[in-house]
């Protein structure tokens, strides 16, 4: 159907056939030769395979790969720890090219909670290294400092933008696709367009159930979208950093999704104001360590101990002479 609709001829060099819930062996011939049944394949960027339950269980650990991939080539561009550019900068590198590739095809696809774990934990050990914070600084911490919502907020906003658009979309399948979802499938189907549901709910936002018939424009949805998905994130974060001792010296009252923390801002790009700044980020989330050599310690104290033995001879053969 594809050649007669599409008019384009499907090569069998550059196709193949993923089965799924089979475990027979079958012959795809095509244009008179086999087909490759392998076990994953990618299309369209996102590795699929017959192996998993969801089909994409490589797709998080390939796309963590390309984004570490796409840091290693900003490095020349100053992206990197305390002798690199300023954070504020740099988080916007990361947003420019390292986020697009951290997050293609993640909000098309089942995603489990390992999934987004992973994901957290690579993009806060990112931020902590831009600023060049340590690894015990709060989580909540680096996020704030510059201004960032989470991985997981950011697929969502993505899913939401993604359902605006097919539902603006007057006489195509994907629409008519999320008519037939939305009125056929409970909640807890497991359909993308029914997990849409549970995402406007989490932010308070139109009901897809609503939204499908009266669409709204495409930059009014994106406006409200990243509004509301932002400040409820932020909002998120604030609450857990009252909560912890260890931030009582930052200062999130104003924080908003994109701006960045005053402590980066006032830095400029001078080398010695960002170790001076990075040092205050490490004094506001209480991460500076105060050591001490404790064998010159205990050497001073000796010392003083044989010095005060010492004043109490002299004194006592003074007094007593």
């Amino acid at each position: 159907m594809l050649d007669i609709q599409s008019r384009f001829e499907i090569s069998e060099q550059k196709s193949v056939v993923l089965t799924f819930n089979d475990s027979s062996e079958c012959n795809w011939p095509l244009n008179g030769k086999l087909m490759a049944t392998p076990t994953s394949s990618t299309h369209l960027g996102i590795e699929r395979d017959n192996t998993s339950n969801t089909g994409t269980k490589l797709v998080v650990k390939k796309r963590t790969i390309t984004a570490r991939r796409t840091v290693y080539a900003l490095m020349g561009a100053g992206l990197h720890g305390l002798n690199g550019v300023n954070p504020k900068a740099a988080i916007h590198l990361i947003q420019t090219y390292v986020l697009p590739r951290l997050l293609y095809g993640l909000h098309v696809i089942k995603r489990t909670t390992e999934d987004i774990k992973n994901l957290s934990t690579y993009f806060r050990i990112l931020l902590r290294q831009i600023q060049h914070l340590p690894d015990r600084t709060a989580n909540v911490a680096s996020h704030l400092l510059l201004g960032r919502i989470t991985i997981e907020s950011e697929i969502h906003k993505r899913i939401l933008k993604t359902f605006g658009n097919i539902i603006r979309n007057e006489n195509s399948i994907e629409r008519k696709l999320a008519i037939r979802q939305l009125a056929t499938n409970t909640l807890q189907s497991g359909s993308w367009f029914t997990k849409t549901v549970e995402i406007a709910n989490i932010y308070d936002l139109p009901s897809p159930y609503d939204t499908i018939d009266n669409p709204p424009g495409k930059q009014l949805w994106k406006n409200l979208v990243n509004k509301t998905v932002g400040d409820h994130c932020i909002k998120q974060m604030i609450n857990e950093a009252q909560s912890k001792s260890t931030l009582a010296l930052l200062n999130y009252e104003n924080v908003k999704e994109g701006h960045i923390h005053n402590i980066w801002k006032s830095c400029g790009t001078n080398p010695y104001a960002i170790t001076s700044a990075s040092l205050k980020a490490k004094l506001a989330s209480q991460q500076v360590q105060y050591t001490c050599n404790i064998t010159e310690l205990n050497l001073a104290m000796d010392m003083c101990r044989q010095f005060a033995s010492y004043v109490q001879r002299e004194m006592k053969i003074y007094f007593t002479s």
